[in-house]
């Protein structure tokens, strides 16, 4: 399989994670970005992926978040995926979106990702 980057965010106002949305768009370039629930079956999207989410979570009974899978659709980073967990839809999405970000810019090889809160 496919190393995936997974980030849990328990304060959605510190780090970059305010900023989850924008660097992820600045690197996805012309492509889209989306975020979908890991559902475990046949038919879904990410189906071998949510089934190892969910055996994750079920032997850390510490992490109590659940996990959103953010992906990137068309544009040079077709097909990357991260993992972002949070309390609620707010730290689960900006979680999985500096992830993603992350993980376009390590493929990317484009050197380091810019801090734009602007303070290191």
């Amino acid at each position: 399989g496919q190393p995936i980057l997974c980030l849990m965010c328990d304060a959605k106002s510190t780090w970059l994670f305010p900023y989850a949305i924008e660097l992820s768009s600045n690197e996805a370039g012309p492509g889209d970005v989306g975020d979908d629930a890991p559902h475990v079956g046949d038919d879904a999207p990410h189906g071998e992926l949510a089934a190892r989410l969910k055996a994750l979570a079920s032997k850390t009974p510490h992490w109590d978040h659940t996990p959103v899978i953010s992906r990137c659709s068309g544009g040079k980073h077709h097909g990357v995926r991260a993992v972002g967990w949070g309390a609620n839809n707010k730290t689960r999405k900006r979680a999985g979106r500096v992830a993603l970000a992350v993980t376009m810019r390590i493929k990317a090889k484009d050197g380091i990702l810019q801090d734009p809160s602007g303070d290191g």
